[in-house]
């Protein structure tokens, strides 16, 4: 009776403040965006001619540009190159005026990883960049996080391998080293840390 039509209300408003805030959320992301830059080895300058066999960073590259002109948004491709990650003029350019960089996270073919947390790095630094997307085709996105989280610790491998020896030692069961994984990928989550 009274007591279903209240939590029914109930639900409603929660529902209604839900689809308002993310309308709202939606809007501020719009309306905060206005340049971009998009970096992977692969992706196609646009003065370059289409390849025969377009490989999908290709056609990622023109589907980005086509999206964002849509939404108002200048999109920057920047085709990386090794070495890239250590000139400050490229940096510079990869950095400046930007609100969001697309940055691939294997920016040598099937590696570059260590290449992409040096341009992230700069990225992150950047005081006017607010956003940042790294994409990648890998299956492991935890391995994925795990090596950005452990490149911005400013701890050194030695450090975690002296972590990993000291677990060893105490002969911890691997579902606590499980469990102690999970509360490291998901740190900002108060449920799973709790």
């Amino acid at each position: 009776g009274i007591q279903s039509v209240k939590w029914c209300l109930l639900c409603y408003k929660t529902f209604e403040l839900i689809m308002s805030y993310e309308v709202t959320a939606q809007k501020i992301l719009k309306d905060s965006i206005k340049s971009a830059i998009y970096i992977d080895d692969k992706a196609r300058s646009f003065y370059q001619e289409a390849s025969e066999k377009p490989e999908l960073e290709e056609e990622l590259t023109v589907n980005l540009y086509n999206n964002f002109k849509e939404n108002g948004i200048s999109l920057e491709i920047f085709r990386y190159t090794k070495g890239d990650e250590n000139n400050n003029e490229k940096l510079n350019f990869i950095t400046q005026n930007r609100d969001f960089a697309i940055l691939d996270w294997k920016l040598l073919g099937e590696s570059g990883e260590e290449e992409s947390l040096k341009i992230l790095n700069e990225i992150v630094s950047a005081k006017h960049i607010h956003f940042a997307s790294i994409y990648t085709s890998k299956d492991d996105l935890d391995e994925v996080l795990l090596n950005i989280l452990s490149y911005f610790s400013e701890k050194n491998k030695s450090y975690y391998d002296d972590i990993k020896e000291e677990l060893e030692l105490e002969k911890f069961s691997s579902q606590l080293i499980t469990i102690l994984n999970q509360i490291n990928l998901n740190r900002s989550d108060n449920q799973i840390i709790k």
